[in-house]
Order: structure tokens, then sequence, then C-alpha cells
């Protein structure tokens, strides 16, 4: 569910391409009450980055020197509001600032690294368009118009599978080649239609005709002479 839930949020996020140009990492992952963390999701897309907030945790790139590209500050209750019923795990969807020189990400908790894994996961440049990898992160191994999780939205003459009817250009031309009636089918459906109408008028006529019996005359056997 959560998988649905991700690529549902990548593809809305897509669609906003045309009009943000700003390259975010997008973080899906865990994190239990002793502070441990799991990475779910991790991909570069197109969009703006969360805000930082007052919080005991922080996620932070790096670059290949170690120095910090960005750190965002969030904070995580394992308490439903609601409810009040106390979690055990907790699911994190956030956006983070994104450089192509952006290297390490690390996730802390009152300032110690909790999780770290290499940014350059996401693109691993062996010509496969394979997990966490799309034309704006992996543009060697994931095409413009392919199946990533992203909507480039170019003009490549391909309509790309992750872009509305709206967010490609090529999906456009598309459906409006698929709407066209084809120039032949105009003069024959004419032609069927004076067939079809020539035909129920003439059936017409035969079963308005009358039909005509011609009536047996009597045989009359003339009278013998008399003798």
């Amino acid at each position: 569910m959560r998988k649905v839930f991700v690529k549902g949020l990548l593809l809305f996020l897509a669609l906003l391409s045309p009009v943000i140009a700003d390259k975010v990492l997008l973080l899906d992952f865990d994190v239990t009450r002793n502070g441990k963390v799991d990475m779910n999701w991790l991909s570069v897309i197109e969009g703006k980055p969360d805000a930082s907030s007052k919080g005991s945790y922080a996620a932070i790139v790096l670059d290949r020197e170690g120095n910090t590209i960005s750190k965002t500050k969030f904070s995580i209750s394992f308490y439903l509001s609601e409810t009040f019923e106390e979690l055990d795990k907790r699911t994190i969807l956030m956006k983070v600032p994104y450089r192509e020189d952006a290297y390490n990400i690390q996730i802390q908790k009152n300032e110690k690294t909790v999780f770290q894994q290499l940014i350059g996961s996401v693109c691993n440049r062996n010509l496969k368009c394979e997990k966490n990898e799309n034309y704006a992160s992996c543009p060697t191994d994931c095409v413009s118009g392919s199946r990533d999780n992203y909507c480039d939205g170019i003009a490549d003459g391909k309509c790309d599978p992750d872009c509305a009817s709206s967010g490609d250009e090529d999906c456009i031309k598309a459906g409006a080649k698929s709407t066209e009636v084809p120039p032949w089918l105009i003069p024959g459906t004419v032609v069927l239609i004076v067939v079809v109408a020539a035909a129920g008028l003439l059936y017409l006529k035969r079963k308005k005709k009358p039909a005509t019996h011609e009536t047996a005359k009597p045989v009359t056997s003339s009278p013998k002479p008399k003798k």
C-alpha cells in the first residue's frame, strides 16, 4: 500500500514538473522508537523542498568531501493524536534540497547519525532503468519517455506513460491523431448508407405490392346433341 501511495505521490509531483524547476531528493523511510531507520524509497524528482522545523531529527545532504549541502530538521511523534495510541514505528515522507554534487544522505537524531546512504545509488549507470532511477536522476539509464514514475514532458515523439494527457505534448498529439477520422471512412460510410437505404426501399415496395391470383374458370360440358 505504501508503494502505491509513493508512486501516486511521485506521479502527482511529476505533473508539476513543467511549472517547478528545482530538483529535490524524495525520501521515504521508517523510523522506530529506538531510532532505527530503514530507507524504503530514494529518488530525485522536481519539486520544492520541505521547510525545516524544530525537532530532534535532521536529514542532511553532503557532498563527496563531506560538506553540508542542506540540513532539514523534523520531528516525529510516536503517538496518534486521535487515539493517543503508542506506535513502535512511523513512516516519514519528505523532500530535501538536491544538487548534482550530492553524494551522501544522513539521518541524525540529537546530532548523532543513525542512518546514512550514498545518493549515488539512485543512478548506477548500468544502462538499465531500475528502482529509484528516473530520467531526472539517471538519464543514462532511464531514457526520455520511459516508465520510471517521472513525467519529463519532453517533445521526443513518445507519449510518456507517467504523464497525464496534458503533461506531455506527445500524449496530446497522440490523442488528437487517435480521434481523427480516416479520409477513406467518410465516402465509404456514404456509399454504405445509400446501399442500405436502397435495399430498404426495394423491400418495402415489394411488401406493399398486392398479390394477384388467377381464378380458375369452371369447366362446363356442352350438351350432347339429340338423335
